[in-house]
């Protein structure tokens, strides 16, 4: 079987649309939704990657990039951003969140 992606279930398990919904992109966006956030194409998704990869957790290095953004526009603000808020929290909440969007609509 040539399957168009490297995942072992997708092909059987999920739907095109389905796959558009939980995707990084998706989830990434779902994230940035907890956080009353900015849209997820505007975050570098490849110094994210790396981040979340060297940190192993993907909330840290998500508020930590969401924070440099707001503070380039308003340091004031930056303070704000995730607080009350665990990592476990923009995780979960998150992925409840995903849903299809402007981007990977169905």
């Amino acid at each position: 079987m040539n399957r168009p992606t490297h995942q072992l279930f997708d092909a059987y398990f999920t739907q095109p649309a389905m796959r558009a919904i939980f995707s990084d992109q998706g989830r990434l966006q779902g994230m940035l939704d907890f956080e009353a956030a900015c849209r997820a194409e505007l975050s570098d998704v490849d110094e994210l990657a790396v981040a979340i990869g060297n940190a192993g957790n993907s909330a840290i290095p998500l508020v930590k990039a969401l924070g440099k953004q707001i503070a380039e526009r308003n340091e004031t603000a930056e303070r704000y951003v995730h607080m009350g808020a665990s990592s476990q929290d923009v995780m979960d909440s998150g992925l409840v969140l995903q849903r299809p969007s402007t981007f990977n609509c169905i």
